[in-house]
């Protein structure tokens, strides 16, 4: 048996989280027992605890979620005692700031990273902080389910923009509005749609922006949609901005890469390693509003570049399939599954 610890909220209204959805996967091939999905933190700790102890003595494996911020503490519990009572454990890096978490809390790092059976990471820029760091690391990239996304091949592009991510403050959702109100003065026609749940209170600030800015007609927020709705929703977008402080490796930016989308980037954090400048999309730099516009304005005004980085993202998201990332994850679990 394999324990997985970590978030499953999305019963809560909340986005599933990619553990949820890659333990609905393994549950096909493999026997699966997850926690937690308990919304209140105290009370998900000690759902947490009393899984691991009523089914430690039969478990082969032990997957763990861990993030940068306090959640890192669940990942050390867990880890440790997993130590003590020889159960390999394997820590999946999931917070895009795990880099600034070794620096403040150096030794808990060591122990839990050095410890382990292995550590994972969907993320090529975490693995490269943790070479650094000395500690082994083993990449295996997020994934979608790639049947899902229909391709559309953006032969030309209007300025009607999407945005999809969580709203809160690391992922810069005002940078979108501004963009936008910038790119209204050439281009009356334009028009931005957000996606995603509201988590501190940014989608508020967002739409007060926009009515401050009088633009708030050209902006359609949706609130948190099922994936099929933002899917079917998204043909009726030609350009995907990501404006992102701080970033891993986010499956949204995969599934615009599936769905045909022509990407307009802040080069922050994973980006580099998801994305390639001026194949798949266009880079700028972190909060450089100006920068998005003009990147905007160059594939109104370029059909040619258009097509190339739809087709050539389409072509990149072929990688992040499900039947491309599985084995990669059979390995892990091969090593310490009994015969």
């Amino acid at each position: 048996m394999i324990l997985y610890f970590g978030n499953m909220l999305s019963s809560h209204g909340l986005t599933p989280t990619l553990m949820e959805t890659l333990v609905l996967k393994l549950k096909n091939q493999e026997k699966v027992k997850a926690a937690s999905n308990k919304k209140n933190v105290i009370v998900r700790f000690f759902h947490m605890n009393y899984i691991f102890w009523r089914h430690f003595n039969c478990v082969e494996l032990i997957f763990i979620d861990v993030f940068s911020t306090k959640a890192f503490f669940f990942g050390f519990f867990f880890g440790f005692f997993s130590w003590i009572l020889r159960i390999p454990y394997v820590p999946i890096l999931r917070g895009g700031d795990l880099p600034y978490r070794i620096k403040k809390s150096p030794g808990l790092s060591r122990f839990l990273f050095s410890k382990s059976a292995n550590n994972v990471t969907p993320s090529l820029f975490i693995k490269s902080r943790f070479a650094q760091n000395n500690y082994r690391t083993k990449y295996i990239p997020n994934f979608i389910e790639f049947d899902q996304y229909p391709f559309q091949q953006r032969k030309s592009s209007r300025p009607k923009l999407l945005w999809v991510r969580a709203f809160h403050e690391i992922y810069n959702p005002k940078m979108a509005v501004f963009v936008l109100y910038d790119l209204l003065k050439g281009n009356p026609n334009a028009g931005l749609t957000m996606v995603g749940p509201d988590k501190d209170g940014s989608q508020k600030l967002c739409m007060d922006l926009a009515d401050d800015l009088g633009i708030a007609k050209q902006i359609t927020f949706t609130g948190l949609l099922p994936k099929k709705e933002w899917i079917s929703l998204a043909e009726k977008s030609d350009i995907f901005i990501n404006t992102t402080h701080v970033d891993n490796m986010p499956v949204s930016i995969i599934e615009a890469m599936a769905l045909g989308f022509p990407i307009v980037s802040t080069d922050v954090g994973g980006i580099p390693f998801l994305l390639e400048d001026g194949q798949n999309a266009l880079f700028v730099g972190d909060n450089d509003k100006v920068g998005m516009v003009e990147k905007i304005n160059i594939l109104l005004s370029d059909n040619h570049l258009s097509m190339r980085l739809s087709r050539n993202a389409r072509i990149t998201a072929q990688q992040y399939a499900w039947d491309a990332v599985y084995p990669k994850w059979k390995k892990v679990i091969n090593k310490y599954s009994k015969p």
